[in-house]
């Protein structure tokens, strides 16, 4: 018996050298090969994790954790009655229901409210400061300029000799860059002696006639000429002319 369990072995270890070696005889049939353990190696492991992850069969009654454990006997008569001859005690789990603490309600919590006192405390008010009015600046009229009067006596007014006027003082009249309204009265001077008076008729133009007098009158021939508008005088530069002429003047200040 031993030979031939000997030749069988033989012939059995033979015949796997020779399928291994048939199947990696070439390079291809050893990538095929490998390809093939890999894919049973692959099915081998999901089999295996499926077993894992399946749920156990039966059901399995959890131990709650208020579970009290009260050990039981089996026992022929509930009062009285004799046990069994060689039964065994059987431990019993019965749950005991725990009775659950009421919660405590929460209690209401006074709040309190603080009302202010709207009773405002009069305060003492100091004295109003009283603002100072600022003086209004000084508005600086100009002082009129008298012409120097020279010896020679007054003007002398010849209208009442019934011949018409000797000379004309004419030209514009414009005073801190405006023109003088009409109805400006415009007064002549001869050397410093008020002499004619007019009112201009004309926005920004003035006029006045005079009479050349004798050598005891103002306007005599060779005096000085001046005009006097708002009280303020502008001296021609010019003098009365012999004869009768227009003596153009104008004011442009």
């Amino acid at each position: 018996m031993a030979v031939p369990l000997c030749r069988w072995r033989k012939a059995i270890q033979n015949c796997r050298v020779s399928i291994f070696r048939g199947l990696f005889a070439t390079q291809g049939a050893r990538a095929m090969a490998w390809a093939v353990i890999g894919a049973l190696g692959l099915a081998f492991a999901a089999v295996g994790v499926a077993l894992m992850t399946e749920p156990a069969s039966g059901t399995r009654s959890a131990a709650r954790p208020d579970a009290t454990a009260t050990p039981a006997v089996n026992a022929s008569s509930e009062a009285g009655g004799s046990a069994v001859a060689g039964s065994a005690p059987v431990l019993v789990l019965e749950p005991t229901a725990t009775p659950a603490e009421p919660s405590a309600s929460p209690s209401p919590t006074a709040t309190a409210t603080v009302r202010a006192a709207a009773t405002a405390q009069p305060q003492a008010q100091g004295p109003t400061p009283t603002r100072t009015p600022e003086p209004a600046p000084a508005t600086v009229e100009p002082t009129p300029t008298a012409p120097a009067v020279v010896a020679g006596g007054g003007y002398c007014d010849l209208r009442t000799s019934g011949r018409v006027p000797d000379g004309r003082v004419a030209g514009a009249l414009v005073i801190d860059g405006r023109p003088v309204p009409a109805g400006t009265v415009v007064t002549l001077a001869f050397d410093g002696v008020p002499g004619p008076s007019r009112a201009t008729d004309t926005t920004g133009e003035y006029r006045v006639d005079f009479y050349i007098g004798g050598s005891s009158c103002a306007n005599r021939s060779g005096a000085g000429i001046s005009v006097i508008v708002n009280g303020v005088a502008y001296s021609s530069g010019r003098g009365v002319p012999s004869s009768g002429s227009l003596v153009p003047f104008s004011i442009n200040n």
